[in-house]
């Protein structure tokens, strides 16, 4: 399948998924070449709300929705608003693997060693 292909086929189904799992009916604004551009696979953000408090909002792991929010507001990207932001993909991919505390499991570590890549056991980001 080509690449355009494949990224249209998932920037609509992001779409659905706000519309039809998360209830969202509004696309969000994405400025291109100095133009606000409306997408589907955007989350709006409304006046006076952050992206953290957006992204915890969102967030599609519900066991992680009430917990302290690792990432800084600082250190979230400028699309991480976006359903296909992979900062935030990551953060719900691999945040299961760190503990409350901000330690990450030996899972974790040893799937970073893996891909040698050595970490610290705390991964807390406070």
């Amino acid at each position: 399948m080509p690449y355009k292909v494949f990224k249209y086929k998932v920037l609509d189904k992001l779409e659905k998924y706000k519309e039809n799992v998360l209830g969202i009916k509004e696309n969000g604004i994405f400025l291109y070449k100095g133009e606000d551009k409306s997408k589907g696979h955007i989350l709006p953000i409304c006046q006076g709300e952050s992206k953290k408090s957006m992204a915890k909002k969102y967030n599609v792991l519900s066991c992680l929705k009430d917990e302290e929010f690792l990432i800084n507001e600082k250190d979230l990207h400028r699309y991480a608003h976006h359903l296909n932001s992979s900062q935030l993909m990551c953060y719900n991919y691999f945040r299961p693997l760190i503990d409350e505390k901000g330690h990450a499991s030996e899972k974790l570590i040893s799937l970073f060693k893996a891909m040698g890549i050595n970490i610290e056991s705390s991964c807390n980001s406070q």
